[in-house]
Protein backbone atom coordinates (compact mmCIF):
# COMPACT_ATOMS: atom_id res chain seq x y z
CA UNK A 1 0.00 0.00 0.00
CA UNK A 2 2.59 2.16 0.73
CA UNK A 3 4.52 2.29 -2.53
CA UNK A 4 1.29 2.15 -4.29
CA UNK A 5 0.82 5.85 -2.33
CA UNK A 6 4.51 6.66 -3.28
CA UNK A 7 3.89 5.80 -6.83
CA UNK A 8 0.77 7.72 -7.36
CA UNK A 9 2.52 11.10 -5.12
CA UNK A 10 5.13 10.86 -7.87
CA UNK A 11 2.60 11.06 -10.44
CA UNK A 12 1.04 13.73 -9.09
CA UNK A 13 3.83 16.13 -8.12
CA UNK A 14 5.38 15.15 -11.95
CA UNK A 15 1.61 16.16 -12.93
CA UNK A 16 1.12 19.31 -10.80
CA UNK A 17 4.29 20.75 -11.10
CA UNK A 18 5.74 23.04 -13.63
CA UNK A 19 9.17 20.88 -13.79
CA UNK A 20 11.76 23.62 -15.40
CA UNK A 21 14.70 23.57 -16.78
CA UNK A 22 17.87 24.21 -14.34
CA UNK A 23 18.99 28.20 -15.58
CA UNK A 24 17.66 30.29 -18.36
CA UNK A 25 20.86 30.82 -19.92
CA UNK A 26 21.28 27.34 -19.88
CA UNK A 27 18.17 25.92 -21.34
CA UNK A 28 18.73 28.52 -24.12
CA UNK A 29 22.42 27.09 -24.54
CA UNK A 30 21.00 23.36 -25.78
CA UNK A 31 22.68 22.68 -27.59
CA UNK A 32 26.17 23.48 -26.46
CA UNK A 33 25.21 21.55 -23.32
CA UNK A 34 23.47 18.47 -24.56
CA UNK A 35 23.38 15.14 -22.87
CA UNK A 36 20.94 12.08 -23.39
CA UNK A 37 20.05 12.40 -20.37
CA UNK A 38 16.44 11.69 -18.68
CA UNK A 39 15.52 10.25 -15.58
CA UNK A 40 13.67 11.51 -12.60
CA UNK A 41 15.81 14.55 -12.42
CA UNK A 42 16.90 14.77 -15.93
CA UNK A 43 14.58 15.68 -19.29
CA UNK A 44 15.93 15.65 -22.62
CA UNK A 45 19.51 16.13 -20.55
CA UNK A 46 18.47 19.35 -18.62
CA UNK A 47 18.07 19.39 -15.26
CA UNK A 48 14.93 19.19 -13.54
CA UNK A 49 13.35 21.48 -10.77
CA UNK A 50 10.19 21.90 -8.80
CA UNK A 51 10.91 17.81 -7.71
CA UNK A 52 10.99 18.16 -4.04
CA UNK A 53 9.31 16.13 -1.94
CA UNK A 54 8.85 18.49 1.00
CA UNK A 55 7.31 21.94 1.04
CA UNK A 56 9.21 25.05 1.39
CA UNK A 57 12.11 25.02 4.59
CA UNK A 58 10.43 25.52 7.61
CA UNK A 59 13.64 26.44 9.66
CA UNK A 60 15.82 29.37 9.06
CA UNK A 61 18.99 27.28 9.70
CA UNK A 62 17.65 24.80 7.16
CA UNK A 63 20.39 22.27 5.97
CA UNK A 64 22.68 24.36 7.63
CA UNK A 65 25.75 23.53 10.79
CA UNK A 66 24.30 24.49 14.27
CA UNK A 67 25.96 24.27 17.38
CA UNK A 68 24.25 21.33 17.76
CA UNK A 69 25.00 19.59 14.30
CA UNK A 70 23.87 19.84 10.93
CA UNK A 71 19.83 20.13 10.50
CA UNK A 72 17.23 19.55 8.46
CA UNK A 73 14.36 21.72 6.61
CA UNK A 74 12.84 21.57 10.08
CA UNK A 75 15.38 22.60 12.26
CA UNK A 76 15.96 18.71 13.54
CA UNK A 77 19.66 17.89 14.06
CA UNK A 78 20.67 15.00 11.39
CA UNK A 79 21.49 12.20 13.56
CA UNK A 80 24.90 10.96 12.86
CA UNK A 81 25.79 13.75 9.77
CA UNK A 82 29.68 14.26 10.35
CA UNK A 83 29.76 16.85 6.91
CA UNK A 84 28.08 18.59 4.61
CA UNK A 85 28.59 18.31 0.86
CA UNK A 86 28.04 19.49 -2.60
CA UNK A 87 27.73 17.57 -5.72
CA UNK A 88 28.46 19.91 -8.87
CA UNK A 89 28.61 20.07 -12.62
CA UNK A 90 28.26 22.23 -15.50
CA UNK A 91 25.17 23.31 -14.64
CA UNK A 92 25.84 24.91 -11.84
CA UNK A 93 28.24 27.04 -14.04
CA UNK A 94 30.98 29.49 -12.44
CA UNK A 95 31.59 28.39 -8.58
CA UNK A 96 33.42 31.01 -6.16
CA UNK A 97 35.07 28.04 -4.50
CA UNK A 98 37.21 30.35 -1.99
CA UNK A 99 33.11 31.20 -0.54
CA UNK A 100 32.19 27.77 -0.47
CA UNK A 101 35.73 27.05 1.68
CA UNK A 102 34.33 29.44 4.08
CA UNK A 103 31.10 28.25 4.26
CA UNK A 104 29.65 25.59 5.97
CA UNK A 105 30.13 23.16 2.85
CA UNK A 106 33.00 20.72 3.89
CA UNK A 107 33.09 18.76 0.76
CA UNK A 108 32.34 18.16 -3.05
CA UNK A 109 31.44 15.59 -5.20
CA UNK A 110 32.08 16.65 -9.11
CA UNK A 111 30.82 15.32 -12.05
CA UNK A 112 33.58 13.98 -14.15
CA UNK A 113 30.72 14.01 -17.20
CA UNK A 114 28.69 11.36 -18.52
CA UNK A 115 28.51 8.07 -20.41
CA UNK A 116 30.96 6.27 -22.40
CA UNK A 117 34.55 7.66 -23.44
CA UNK A 118 34.28 8.67 -26.60
CA UNK A 119 35.77 11.33 -29.35
CA UNK A 120 33.95 13.18 -31.82
CA UNK A 121 34.92 13.53 -35.20
CA UNK A 122 37.80 16.18 -34.50
CA UNK A 123 38.95 14.12 -31.40
CA UNK A 124 37.24 15.98 -28.94
CA UNK A 125 35.52 14.23 -25.53
CA UNK A 126 32.61 15.67 -25.76
CA UNK A 127 31.03 13.90 -22.65
CA UNK A 128 33.44 15.27 -20.47
CA UNK A 129 32.07 17.80 -17.83
CA UNK A 130 32.80 21.14 -19.29
CA UNK A 131 33.74 22.68 -15.78
CA UNK A 132 35.08 19.54 -14.21
CA UNK A 133 38.65 20.65 -14.23
CA UNK A 134 37.65 24.21 -13.17
CA UNK A 135 35.49 22.46 -10.51
CA UNK A 136 38.41 20.63 -9.25
CA UNK A 137 41.46 23.17 -9.46
CA UNK A 138 38.76 24.84 -6.80
CA UNK A 139 38.66 22.29 -4.42
CA UNK A 140 42.40 21.98 -4.46
CA UNK A 141 43.13 25.81 -4.39
CA UNK A 142 40.99 25.72 -1.16
CA UNK A 143 41.61 22.95 0.54
CA UNK A 144 38.44 21.32 0.01
CA UNK A 145 37.98 17.48 0.05
CA UNK A 146 36.13 15.89 -3.20
CA UNK A 147 35.37 13.00 -4.57
CA UNK A 148 33.71 12.51 -8.22
CA UNK A 149 30.97 10.87 -9.98
CA UNK A 150 29.89 9.67 -13.26
CA UNK A 151 26.38 10.31 -14.95
CA UNK A 152 25.75 6.61 -16.21
CA UNK A 153 23.44 5.13 -18.99
CA UNK A 154 25.27 1.77 -19.65
CA UNK A 155 23.09 -0.72 -20.26
CA UNK A 156 25.58 -3.73 -20.61
CA UNK A 157 28.91 -4.27 -19.03
CA UNK A 158 30.60 -2.94 -22.48
CA UNK A 159 29.26 0.48 -21.59
CA UNK A 160 30.11 0.30 -18.29
CA UNK A 161 33.52 -0.58 -19.23
CA UNK A 162 33.87 2.46 -21.29
CA UNK A 163 32.50 5.01 -18.40
CA UNK A 164 34.77 3.61 -16.29
CA UNK A 165 37.97 4.81 -18.63
CA UNK A 166 36.00 8.08 -18.78
CA UNK A 167 36.33 8.57 -15.32
CA UNK A 168 39.69 7.44 -14.98
CA UNK A 169 41.35 9.07 -17.55
CA UNK A 170 39.91 12.19 -16.01
CA UNK A 171 41.08 11.80 -12.65
CA UNK A 172 44.64 10.36 -13.47
CA UNK A 173 47.14 11.93 -11.51
CA UNK A 174 44.23 13.20 -8.73
CA UNK A 175 44.01 12.64 -4.91
CA UNK A 176 40.43 11.77 -4.42
CA UNK A 177 39.58 11.99 -0.71
CA UNK A 178 35.72 10.65 -0.79
CA UNK A 179 34.98 8.05 -3.53
CA UNK A 180 34.06 7.85 -7.71
CA UNK A 181 30.35 6.88 -7.75
CA UNK A 182 28.67 5.76 -10.26
CA UNK A 183 25.57 7.39 -10.39
CA UNK A 184 22.57 4.98 -11.79
CA UNK A 185 19.46 7.29 -12.47
CA UNK A 186 18.66 6.77 -16.29
CA UNK A 187 15.38 5.85 -17.67
CA UNK A 188 17.28 3.51 -20.29
CA UNK A 189 18.92 1.41 -17.69
CA UNK A 190 14.97 0.49 -16.36
CA UNK A 191 13.56 0.12 -20.04
CA UNK A 192 16.51 -1.63 -21.29
CA UNK A 193 18.15 -4.04 -18.59
CA UNK A 194 16.39 -6.44 -15.49
CA UNK A 195 18.08 -6.52 -12.08
CA UNK A 196 21.05 -9.15 -12.99
CA UNK A 197 22.22 -7.12 -15.48
CA UNK A 198 22.25 -3.82 -13.50
CA UNK A 199 24.13 -5.78 -11.14
CA UNK A 200 26.76 -6.68 -13.51
CA UNK A 201 27.06 -3.20 -15.13
CA UNK A 202 27.67 -1.69 -11.50
CA UNK A 203 30.41 -4.89 -11.08
CA UNK A 204 32.02 -4.34 -14.34
CA UNK A 205 32.68 -0.45 -13.59
CA UNK A 206 33.48 -0.65 -9.82
CA UNK A 207 36.02 -3.01 -9.93
CA UNK A 208 37.78 -0.93 -13.02
CA UNK A 209 38.05 1.63 -10.65
CA UNK A 210 39.22 -0.21 -7.03
CA UNK A 211 41.58 -2.28 -9.74
CA UNK A 212 43.36 1.79 -10.19
CA UNK A 213 43.08 2.30 -6.28
CA UNK A 214 40.26 4.22 -6.05
CA UNK A 215 37.24 3.90 -3.29
CA UNK A 216 34.24 3.71 -5.15
CA UNK A 217 30.48 3.83 -4.68
CA UNK A 218 27.01 3.82 -6.19
CA UNK A 219 24.38 6.98 -6.28
CA UNK A 220 20.47 6.01 -6.37
CA UNK A 221 17.56 7.34 -5.64
CA UNK A 222 15.62 5.91 -2.68
CA UNK A 223 13.00 4.43 -5.24
CA UNK A 224 15.77 2.55 -7.22
CA UNK A 225 17.79 1.26 -4.21
CA UNK A 226 14.54 -0.61 -3.09
CA UNK A 227 13.02 -1.83 -6.34
CA UNK A 228 15.58 -1.64 -8.99
CA UNK A 229 19.02 -1.98 -7.43
CA UNK A 230 18.48 -5.62 -6.01
CA UNK A 231 21.12 -7.84 -7.19
CA UNK A 232 22.81 -9.40 -4.62
CA UNK A 233 26.57 -7.02 -6.93
CA UNK A 234 24.61 -4.23 -4.52
CA UNK A 235 25.45 -6.00 -1.23
CA UNK A 236 28.96 -5.15 -1.63
CA UNK A 237 30.66 -3.69 1.98
CA UNK A 238 33.01 -2.32 -0.05
CA UNK A 239 30.67 -0.22 -2.05
CA UNK A 240 29.66 3.38 -0.72
CA UNK A 241 26.13 4.28 -1.01
CA UNK A 242 24.70 7.32 -1.83
CA UNK A 243 21.00 7.43 -1.67
CA UNK A 244 19.17 10.72 -2.87
CA UNK A 245 15.55 11.16 -1.70
CA UNK A 246 14.40 14.82 -1.18
CA UNK A 247 12.91 14.77 2.44
CA UNK A 248 13.54 16.05 5.86
CA UNK A 249 14.91 12.46 6.75
CA UNK A 250 16.83 9.34 4.68
CA UNK A 251 14.24 6.44 5.02
CA UNK A 252 16.60 4.04 3.04
CA UNK A 253 16.75 0.85 5.73
CA UNK A 254 20.15 -0.39 4.64
CA UNK A 255 23.65 0.79 5.30
CA UNK A 256 24.50 4.20 3.47
CA UNK A 257 27.30 6.62 3.82
CA UNK A 258 26.02 9.69 2.38
CA UNK A 259 22.53 11.60 1.88
CA UNK A 260 21.48 13.96 -1.27
CA UNK A 261 18.39 15.61 1.30
CA UNK A 262 17.23 18.35 -1.59
CA UNK A 263 18.38 20.15 -4.40
CA UNK A 264 17.59 23.59 -3.34
CA UNK A 265 20.21 24.84 -0.98
CA UNK A 266 21.63 27.75 -0.73
CA UNK A 267 25.22 28.95 0.31
CA UNK A 268 25.32 32.47 1.85
CA UNK A 269 27.33 34.78 -1.18
CA UNK A 270 28.16 31.80 -3.87
CA UNK A 271 25.71 31.93 -6.84
CA UNK A 272 24.83 28.48 -8.65
CA UNK A 273 23.76 29.13 -12.87
CA UNK A 274 21.00 26.68 -11.11
CA UNK A 275 20.00 28.78 -8.58
CA UNK A 276 20.57 26.27 -6.18
CA UNK A 277 23.03 23.60 -5.16
CA UNK A 278 21.97 19.93 -4.42
CA UNK A 279 23.11 19.35 -0.34
CA UNK A 280 24.80 16.31 0.56
CA UNK A 281 25.53 15.12 4.32
CA UNK A 282 27.73 12.42 5.02
CA UNK A 283 28.08 10.05 8.00
CA UNK A 284 31.28 8.62 8.19
CA UNK A 285 34.72 10.21 9.63
CA UNK A 286 35.13 13.18 8.79
CA UNK A 287 37.75 13.90 6.22
CA UNK A 288 40.56 16.32 5.21
CA UNK A 289 41.95 17.72 1.67
CA UNK A 290 44.68 15.57 0.46
CA UNK A 291 45.31 18.78 -1.23
CA UNK A 292 46.09 21.06 2.33
CA UNK A 293 50.11 20.81 0.77
CA UNK A 294 49.36 20.55 -3.19
CA UNK A 295 53.48 19.72 -3.57
CA UNK A 296 54.78 16.93 -1.61
CA UNK A 297 58.57 15.17 -1.58
CA UNK A 298 59.13 11.60 -1.16
CA UNK A 299 61.39 12.86 2.21
CA UNK A 300 61.08 15.97 4.23
CA UNK A 301 63.87 15.09 6.30
CA UNK A 302 67.24 13.89 5.40
CA UNK A 303 70.55 12.83 7.09
CA UNK A 304 73.87 12.52 5.03
CA UNK A 305 76.51 10.80 7.33
CA UNK A 306 79.71 12.87 6.31
CA UNK A 307 79.99 14.85 2.68
CA UNK A 308 81.70 14.07 -0.51
CA UNK A 309 80.94 14.27 -4.19
CA UNK A 310 80.19 10.50 -3.69
CA UNK A 311 77.09 11.07 -1.43
CA UNK A 312 73.76 12.06 -3.20
CA UNK A 313 70.33 11.79 -2.31
CA UNK A 314 67.47 11.98 -4.95
CA UNK A 315 64.28 13.50 -4.32
CA UNK A 316 61.25 12.99 -6.09
CA UNK A 317 58.28 15.97 -6.20
CA UNK A 318 54.59 15.33 -7.20
CA UNK A 319 52.74 18.32 -8.61
CA UNK A 320 48.66 17.26 -7.72
CA UNK A 321 47.11 20.06 -10.08
CA UNK A 322 44.72 19.53 -12.75
CA UNK A 323 47.14 22.00 -14.83
CA UNK A 324 49.17 20.90 -17.86
CA UNK A 325 52.75 21.96 -16.02
CA UNK A 326 53.48 19.27 -13.00
CA UNK A 327 57.15 20.22 -12.78
CA UNK A 328 58.86 21.72 -9.83
CA UNK A 329 61.64 24.25 -9.92
CA UNK A 330 64.29 23.20 -7.12
CA UNK A 331 66.33 25.12 -4.82
CA UNK A 332 68.71 25.06 -1.73
CA UNK A 333 68.67 27.21 1.05
CA UNK A 334 72.73 26.98 1.55
CA UNK A 335 74.87 25.11 -1.22
CA UNK A 336 77.96 25.15 1.04
CA UNK A 337 76.04 22.49 2.70
CA UNK A 338 73.99 20.58 -0.05
CA UNK A 339 73.45 21.47 -3.82
CA UNK A 340 70.43 20.11 -5.87
CA UNK A 341 69.48 20.53 -9.65
CA UNK A 342 66.71 20.27 -11.83
CA UNK A 343 66.34 16.57 -11.40
CA UNK A 344 65.90 16.32 -7.23
CA UNK A 345 69.47 15.37 -6.90
CA UNK A 346 70.87 16.12 -3.63
CA UNK A 347 74.19 16.42 -3.07
CA UNK A 348 76.32 16.58 0.19
CA UNK A 349 79.26 19.89 0.01
CA UNK A 350 79.90 20.50 3.75
CA UNK A 351 78.65 19.78 7.30
CA UNK A 352 75.85 21.98 8.59
CA UNK A 353 71.85 22.25 7.66
CA UNK A 354 69.94 23.38 4.75
CA UNK A 355 66.24 23.30 3.30
CA UNK A 356 65.86 21.71 -0.16
CA UNK A 357 63.06 23.68 -1.92
CA UNK A 358 61.02 22.19 -4.96
CA UNK A 359 58.34 24.82 -5.99
CA UNK A 360 55.17 24.26 -8.45
CA UNK A 361 55.89 25.64 -12.29
CA UNK A 362 52.17 26.21 -12.19
CA UNK A 363 52.22 28.21 -9.50
CA UNK A 364 55.31 29.61 -7.19
CA UNK A 365 53.02 30.00 -4.04
CA UNK A 366 52.78 26.13 -3.74
CA UNK A 367 56.03 24.27 -2.35
CA UNK A 368 57.56 21.68 -0.10
CA UNK A 369 60.99 21.33 1.37
CA UNK A 370 63.27 18.98 3.00
CA UNK A 371 65.67 19.28 5.96
CA UNK A 372 68.70 18.51 4.95
CA UNK A 373 71.42 17.99 7.46
CA UNK A 374 74.83 17.19 6.60
CA UNK A 375 76.87 15.56 9.53
CA UNK A 376 80.39 14.76 9.96
CA UNK A 377 81.12 11.30 11.02
CA UNK A 378 83.81 9.92 12.91
CA UNK A 379 86.82 8.65 10.73
CA UNK A 380 88.54 6.70 13.56
CA UNK A 381 88.66 5.79 17.50
CA UNK A 382 91.73 5.06 19.14
CA UNK A 383 91.92 4.29 22.76
CA UNK A 384 94.09 5.43 25.49
CA UNK A 385 95.80 2.35 25.72
CA UNK A 386 95.55 -0.83 24.12
CA UNK A 387 97.28 -3.14 27.17
CA UNK A 388 96.02 -2.50 30.85
CA UNK A 389 97.17 -4.96 33.74
CA UNK A 390 95.36 -4.68 37.20
CA UNK A 391 96.94 -6.34 40.24
CA UNK A 392 94.18 -7.61 42.08
CA UNK A 393 90.49 -7.70 42.15
CA UNK A 394 89.28 -3.93 43.48
CA UNK A 395 91.85 -1.89 41.20
CA UNK A 396 90.49 -0.04 38.37
CA UNK A 397 91.82 2.01 35.53
CA UNK A 398 89.95 4.40 33.59
CA UNK A 399 90.38 4.76 29.54
CA UNK A 400 89.76 7.64 27.10
CA UNK A 401 88.56 6.94 23.92
CA UNK A 402 89.73 9.73 21.11
CA UNK A 403 87.63 10.45 17.92
CA UNK A 404 88.80 11.44 14.70
CA UNK A 405 87.88 14.29 13.12
CA UNK A 406 87.91 16.74 15.73
CA UNK A 407 84.53 18.57 14.01
CA UNK A 408 82.62 15.05 14.20
CA UNK A 409 79.18 15.80 15.06
CA UNK A 410 78.80 13.41 17.70
CA UNK A 411 82.36 11.65 19.41
CA UNK A 412 80.19 9.85 21.76
CA UNK A 413 81.40 6.01 22.32
CA UNK A 414 79.94 3.00 24.18
CA UNK A 415 82.20 0.73 26.73
CA UNK A 416 81.77 -3.18 26.95
CA UNK A 417 83.43 -5.64 28.41
CA UNK A 418 84.12 -8.68 27.03
CA UNK A 419 83.78 -10.83 30.30
CA UNK A 420 81.99 -8.53 33.38
CA UNK A 421 83.39 -11.24 35.89
CA UNK A 422 86.83 -10.77 35.14
CA UNK A 423 86.18 -7.03 34.68
CA UNK A 424 83.02 -4.41 34.42
CA UNK A 425 83.79 -1.01 32.37
CA UNK A 426 81.44 1.81 33.12
CA UNK A 427 80.00 4.68 30.69
CA UNK A 428 83.03 6.81 30.95
CA UNK A 429 85.91 4.03 30.28
CA UNK A 430 86.33 3.23 34.28
CA UNK A 431 87.71 -0.09 34.40
CA UNK A 432 86.95 -2.47 37.74
CA UNK A 433 89.29 -5.44 38.29
CA UNK A 434 86.50 -7.66 39.97
CA UNK A 435 88.84 -11.73 40.03
CA UNK A 436 91.78 -13.57 37.94
CA UNK A 437 91.81 -13.38 34.55
CA UNK A 438 91.40 -11.35 31.12
CA UNK A 439 88.67 -9.62 29.12
CA UNK A 440 88.29 -7.14 26.48
CA UNK A 441 86.85 -3.62 27.02
CA UNK A 442 85.64 -2.37 23.84
CA UNK A 443 84.66 1.21 22.75
CA UNK A 444 82.22 1.64 19.65
CA UNK A 445 80.90 5.15 17.98
CA UNK A 446 77.14 6.22 18.35
CA UNK A 447 77.57 8.31 15.86
CA UNK A 448 76.13 5.10 13.57
CA UNK A 449 79.89 4.60 11.67
CA UNK A 450 80.20 1.83 14.65
CA UNK A 451 83.58 2.44 14.61
CA UNK A 452 85.82 0.99 17.39
CA UNK A 453 88.89 0.32 19.58
CA UNK A 454 90.10 -2.27 22.11
CA UNK A 455 91.84 -2.79 25.19
CA UNK A 456 93.02 -6.16 26.73
CA UNK A 457 92.52 -6.00 30.19
CA UNK A 458 94.29 -8.96 32.41
CA UNK A 459 93.56 -8.64 36.63
CA UNK A 460 96.53 -10.53 38.01
CA UNK A 461 95.75 -11.98 41.14
CA UNK A 462 93.28 -14.18 42.27
CA UNK A 463 90.24 -13.51 45.07
CA UNK A 464 89.05 -15.50 47.22
CA UNK A 465 86.42 -18.03 46.08
CA UNK A 466 84.94 -20.09 49.14
CA UNK A 467 85.64 -19.86 52.43
CA UNK A 468 84.94 -23.00 54.92
CA UNK A 469 85.16 -23.11 58.52
CA UNK A 470 86.50 -26.15 61.00
CA UNK A 471 83.28 -26.23 62.28
CA UNK A 472 79.52 -25.70 61.30
CA UNK A 473 78.09 -25.94 64.62
CA UNK A 474 78.97 -26.24 68.11
CA UNK A 475 77.99 -26.21 71.88
CA UNK A 476 79.52 -24.63 74.36
CA UNK A 477 79.03 -24.17 78.54
CA UNK A 478 79.10 -20.73 79.59
CA UNK A 479 83.20 -19.89 80.03
CA UNK A 480 84.60 -22.33 77.91
CA UNK A 481 86.80 -21.51 75.19
CA UNK A 482 87.27 -22.99 71.31
CA UNK A 483 89.53 -21.61 68.61
CA UNK A 484 87.83 -22.34 64.67
CA UNK A 485 90.25 -21.93 61.47
CA UNK A 486 88.77 -20.96 58.29
CA UNK A 487 90.28 -22.08 55.07
CA UNK A 488 90.11 -19.79 52.32
CA UNK A 489 90.24 -21.42 48.15
CA UNK A 490 91.49 -21.59 46.41
CA UNK A 491 95.15 -21.77 47.24
CA UNK A 492 96.53 -19.13 45.20
CA UNK A 493 94.26 -16.02 46.29
CA UNK A 494 96.40 -13.20 46.68
CA UNK A 495 94.96 -12.45 50.15
CA UNK A 496 93.23 -15.72 52.15
CA UNK A 497 92.85 -13.82 55.18
CA UNK A 498 89.52 -13.41 57.31
CA UNK A 499 87.63 -11.24 59.38
CA UNK A 500 85.62 -12.63 61.76
CA UNK A 501 82.65 -11.10 63.54
CA UNK A 502 79.53 -12.52 65.99
CA UNK A 503 76.09 -11.84 65.81
CA UNK A 504 75.55 -11.56 69.33
CA UNK A 505 78.37 -10.08 72.02
CA UNK A 506 76.04 -11.19 74.95
CA UNK A 507 76.28 -14.92 74.10
CA UNK A 508 79.32 -15.64 72.70
CA UNK A 509 82.69 -13.25 71.32
CA UNK A 510 85.54 -14.17 68.64
CA UNK A 511 89.14 -12.66 68.51
CA UNK A 512 91.13 -12.27 65.67
CA UNK A 513 92.36 -15.41 65.64
CA UNK A 514 89.30 -16.84 65.35
CA UNK A 515 89.07 -17.89 68.97
CA UNK A 516 85.34 -18.24 70.35
CA UNK A 517 84.37 -17.49 74.27
CA UNK A 518 80.82 -18.28 75.61
CA UNK A 519 79.36 -15.93 78.07
CA UNK A 520 76.05 -17.04 78.56
CA UNK A 521 73.23 -18.99 77.75
CA UNK A 522 71.81 -18.52 74.28
CA UNK A 523 72.54 -19.38 70.64
CA UNK A 524 74.63 -16.83 67.81
CA UNK A 525 76.46 -17.22 65.06
CA UNK A 526 80.44 -16.13 64.37
CA UNK A 527 81.20 -15.42 60.95
CA UNK A 528 85.01 -15.40 58.62
CA UNK A 529 84.23 -13.10 56.02
CA UNK A 530 87.32 -12.65 53.43
CA UNK A 531 89.53 -9.85 53.20
CA UNK A 532 90.18 -9.08 49.97
CA UNK A 533 86.68 -7.72 48.86
CA UNK A 534 85.16 -11.04 47.16
CA UNK A 535 82.52 -10.84 49.89
CA UNK A 536 82.88 -14.46 51.04
CA UNK A 537 82.06 -15.60 54.05
CA UNK A 538 81.21 -18.69 56.20
CA UNK A 539 78.67 -19.24 59.33
CA UNK A 540 79.14 -21.37 62.71
CA UNK A 541 76.31 -22.05 64.78
CA UNK A 542 77.64 -22.01 68.79
CA UNK A 543 74.90 -22.98 71.57
CA UNK A 544 76.01 -21.88 74.81
CA UNK A 545 74.45 -24.16 77.44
Amino acid sequence: MKKLLCVIMTVVLFATTIATVCGATLGQQSDEFAEPLNSWRYKNGLPLRGIESVGASNSRNAWKRTSKGFVNNYGQVIQGATMKGIDVSQWNGNINWAKVAKSDVDYAIIRVGYGDNVKDENGVYYQDDTYFKKNVQGCIDNKIPFGVYIYSYAVNTTMAKSEANHVLRLINGLKLDFPVYFDMEDNSQLNGTNSATRGAIAKTFCNAITAKGYKVGIYANLNWWNNYLTDKAFNNSKWYKWVAQYNSQCDYKGTYQMWQSTSSGVIDGVSSACGTFDFNFWFGKTITSSYSQPVKLSNTNYTFKYYGEDLSKKLTATVYTTDKEKGVNWSSSNKDVATVDSNGKVVAKGQGTCYITARAKFDTTKLARCKVKVQQMVTDVKSSKNIVSLEKPGSSYTLKATCTPTNADDKSVKWESSNTLVATVNAVGKILAKKKGSCTVTATTNDGTKLTTACKVTVKKQTVTKVALSKKSVALNRGKKLTLKATCTPTNAYNKKVTWSTNNKNVAVVNSKGKVTAKRKGTCYITATAKDGSKKYARCRVVVK
